[in-house]
């Protein structure tokens, strides 16, 4: 989802640019994709990564998305979200992302294309300081992101670094 800046008039301008970079870089991403949009992520601030404030910054978000992009998720599904997560380790994230796309992706560009994108995110955010995976899939919360980002999700995992949180959500749009 190319993001439109009038969806972020409720957040900093530095937050807003974040996304919109985060965004275009999944996009590329998703392209070694046989499914096309198989992939996309967005971008959160929570203040010193304190994980307790990650589910009000995106049922925030989300709500803003149903209804500026007329999504009708009823707005009690989204107000139950709640990400019970567990810390990996920073260096996991490569592994994590590779894993969750190596199934459905074109295998001769898919290290290039994760290590690319990573690299960009880190030039873009700074190191990573950790990870954060659903501590079991399904979930409650993945019908609702499959909704809203894609059509149909079936993974996701966060990327912590200084103050942000990256979403990757993997799935399809059809």
């Amino acid at each position: 989802m190319s993001k439109d800046y009038f969806l972020f008039e409720s957040e900093s301008g530095e937050t807003a640019y974040m996304a919109g970079v985060v965004d275009v870089l999944s996009d590329n991403l998703g392209l070694c994709c046989k499914y096309g949009n198989a992939l996309e992520a967005d971008l959160f601030y929570v203040k010193d990564n304190d994980i307790s404030l990650l589910n009000d910054a995106v049922k925030k978000r989300l709500h803003i998305y149903n209804e500026k992009e007329g999504h009708n998720i009823p707005i009690e599904k989204i107000d139950k979200i709640d990400f019970q997560l567990k810390e990996g380790k920073p260096e996991d994230y490569y592994g994590m992302l590779y894993g969750a796309l190596e199934a459905f992706c074109q295998k001769e560009r898919l290290s290039k294309e994760v290590a690319e994108f990573l690299r960009s995110l880190e030039w873009y955010l700074g190191k990573p300081i950790g990870v954060y995976s659903p501590i079991r899939i399904p979930d409650k919360n993945i019908q609702v992101l499959g909704q809203i980002y894609l059509y149909m999700a079936w993974d996701y995992f966060f990327i912590a670094y200084n103050d942000y949180l990256v979403l990757i959500i993997i799935g399809t749009v059809e």
